[in-house]
């Protein structure tokens, strides 16, 4: 499977951190049938746009109501915000959420932050 990640990251994370955050993001994009944007770098800033991704989503779902937020954090953003979600998010709490999402609702999130997401997967 090819990749569209870069595979130099930026990030907390460790590799399987961020390999685990990339397919969380294409998982969430497929719901869409659409693809992330190119070169995408898993970095802190991609994540923390994806949680906020992820929350507007949550608006049309209520099944990641259960899932903590991490500690003396502020919503989506931090150091260290890959490895939460590619540890507390990664899983039977993503997969189910994922398949809870209406494709309606992914498909406006994404084209809400298409370009946030594309500066933060440049490392802008």
């Amino acid at each position: 499977m090819a990749t569209i990640f870069q595979e130099e990251t930026t990030s907390y994370g460790t590799p399987a951190d961020d390999k685990k955050l990339e397919e969380m993001i294409v998982e969430f994009y497929a719901v869409a049938n659409d693809n992330p944007p190119q070169q995408l770098q898993i970095n802190d800033k991609v994540a923390g746009i994806f949680m906020e991704m992820l929350r507007e989503a949550e608006r049309c779902s209520s099944r990641m109501n259960y899932v903590p937020l991490p500690l003396k954090s502020k919503s989506a953003s931090g150091a260290g915000l890959v490895v939460w979600l590619a540890r507390y998010v990664w899983g039977v709490v993503f997969n189910t959420f994922s398949k809870e999402l209406s494709s309606t609702c992914v498909r406006k999130v994404i084209l809400n932050w298409k370009h946030e997401m594309h500066r933060a997967g440049m490392g802008l």
